[in-house]
């Protein structure tokens, strides 16, 4: 699954794992993910992320509220949870149509936005983010990107 995805999009995962062990989950979620995205702050979703206002510390606090946090031993690596392999999955299918063959950030926080359900849209619904201004974000850093 990962052979597609960036150097970049590999860390968010790895960040993601530690997210969840951080907050002794038994999983790595969307909620996890979209740490692990937000904690790549050069990458295209991190500085779009970062221009509507979303913090990891907002994150946290709502992933504390909405989850709570797990007891006990956190297993390693923490499996994922069905929704982040969606989101995972449909980062895949975001990346395509912008003629992409390779898995950025950008797609993988495009993907967690199509899983309409999941704890990071829950989080970023309760932070007042809306899914067409991160998508809009997103493709002016990427065509801010193809100026640079």
């Amino acid at each position: 699954m990962f052979d597609r995805f960036t150097r970049s999009s590999r860390k968010a995962v790895i960040l993601a794992q530690e997210e969840a062990r951080h907050f002794n989950h038994d999983h790595i979620g969307t909620e996890h993910l979209l740490l692990g995205i937000l904690r790549q702050e050069e990458s295209v979703a991190g500085r779009a992320l970062a221009t509507l206002s979303v913090t990891g510390d907002e994150v946290r606090k709502q992933i504390e509220s909405i989850v709570g946090r797990g007891e006990g031993e956190t297993p390693f690596p923490p499996p994922f949870h069905r929704d982040a392999k969606k989101a995972m999955e449909l980062a895949l299918h975001e990346a395509l149509p912008l003629g992409h063959n390779y898995i950025a950030s950008e797609h993988l926080l495009l993907g967690l936005l199509r899983v309409r359900h999941g704890t990071a849209t829950h989080i970023l619904d309760n932070l007042g983010v809306e899914r067409d201004d991160v998508r809009r974000r997103i493709h002016v850093e990427l065509a801010l990107r193809r100026v640079a």
